[in-house]
């Protein structure tokens, strides 16, 4: 760890010494099966690392996905909340995410929404 830089932890009680300890291991307390939701299925974020592939993420606080930088069109931190998709559950068990709801309702979501700037601008 650096200084100036940004984080994820874990914290949690060592039981011996009734002492608060941290982690940046988070693969040691993520599970890595028994997921409780599917492809498509929104879920909660948190960013904790870029890597070269991408952006890793905590999903609903139990396991870990990766956010793909082709697929990453906002700036994100790590320690970042954000709401996610499940985009993919790979057959080694590894967890594809997007920012981004999958199909086309997101698209007519964004189009109802600048039309309406379009609107409020033109007045």
């Amino acid at each position: 760890m650096q200084k100036g830089y940004k984080y994820v932890v874990y914290l949690y009680l060592d039981e011996s010494n009734d002492r608060l300890l941290a982690s940046s291991k988070l693969y040691d307390f993520v599970e890595e099966d028994g997921f409780d939701f599917e492809e498509g299925d929104e879920v909660s974020l948190l960013i904790t690392e870029e890597t070269d592939l991408g952006y890793n993420a905590i999903i609903n606080n139990t396991y870990i996905g990766l956010l793909y930088n082709n697929e990453v069109f906002d700036n994100v931190q790590p320690g970042e909340m954000r709401k996610g998709w499940i985009k993919k559950i790979r057959v080694e068990g590894k967890i594809d995410l997007t920012l981004q709801p999958s199909g086309y309702g997101h698209i007519l979501d964004s189009k109802e929404m600048m039309l309406r700037e379009l609107k409020r601008v033109a007045v």
